[in-house]
């Protein structure tokens, strides 16, 4: 079942987003090359450090993927970058919260809307233009509410268990009239560091080198909305607190948060 993780750790330096990749390789168990596809079952936020340790979210969408991990483990992987950081990483405290696919879709929909918070930088892939297929593909750090629901509903048609499967007209009823109520967001380049406003290095084909949006946004529907239209949209909704949001989601990015709001 989807489980997420709150994990408090030793240490209080910002973690690069090759450096969050890198920790969770070391126990993220892969027995079938799902690292390889492009929804992973697991994912990865940013570890913030605070004032005397870091705290990092991380979700498992699939259970034969789940970690069984203990306050002391140590997960002493050599970081990328900064040359600094390559002290051994030691759990302090793991908070577990786990929910099943069938209980995302018994709770009961949410009658308004839905307030998301970007917690980590996120952006989106996006293929060649129509009709330009030799066009480079290219990243795509601005709030898009379809891509954001499409790159979730992606996840849980993956993940899902075969008698939860959301059948596709109704996801796509759900895109046709998703719409961004508010927003409240900002660009942030992802350095080394990740710090919040550094500009990227001036290398090329690297990570690091990322630029996403954080801050909220309000979805919505539009019109008057079916039951079962509204029932997934909650579901959805849910699932993205664990399944995260968007393209690099083992790096660091696309980390969210999601609760229901009035309109």
């Amino acid at each position: 079942m989807p489980v997420l993780f709150e994990v408090e750790l030793t240490g209080t330096t910002m973690v690069p987003a090759t450096g969050v990749r890198t920790l969770l390789s070391r126990f993220a168990t892969d027995p079938e090359g799902k690292h390889s596809e492009q929804d992973k079952p697991y994912r990865a936020g940013e570890v913030v450090p605070g004032a005397a340790t870091s705290q990092w979210r991380l979700g498992w969408s699939a259970p034969d993927s789940v970690p069984g991990w203990q306050p002391e483990d140590v997960f002493g992987a050599r970081l990328d970058a900064p040359a600094h950081v390559h002290d051994k990483v030691r759990v302090v405290r793991i908070r577990r919260r786990a929910v099943s696919f069938g209980e995302l879709v018994a709770g009961p929909p949410w009658p308004g809307a839905a307030r998301m918070e970007f917690r980590s930088p996120t952006l989106f892939r996006r293929g060649a233009p129509p009709g330009r297929p030799s066009a480079a593909r290219r990243w795509w750090p601005v709030l898009d509410p379809v891509l954001v629901l499409e790159s979730v509903a992606r996840g849980w048609a993956r993940w899902a268990p075969a008698e939860l499967v959301i059948p596709r007209d109704i996801v796509d009823d759900v895109l046709d009239r998703v719409v961004v109520r508010q927003a409240q967001l900002r660009t942030r380049h992802v350095g080394d560091v990740a710090a919040a406003d550094a500009p990227p290095r001036a290398r090329t084909g690297v990570i690091d080198s990322q630029v996403g949006f954080v801050g909220t946004a309000v979805l919505d529907l539009a019109g008057p909305v079916p039951a079962t239209t509204r029932a997934v949209f909650t579901t959805l909704c849910r699932f993205a607190d664990v399944h995260g949001v968007g393209a690099q989601r083992c790096y660091g990015f696309g980390d969210v948060g999601v609760v229901p709001v009035a309109r």
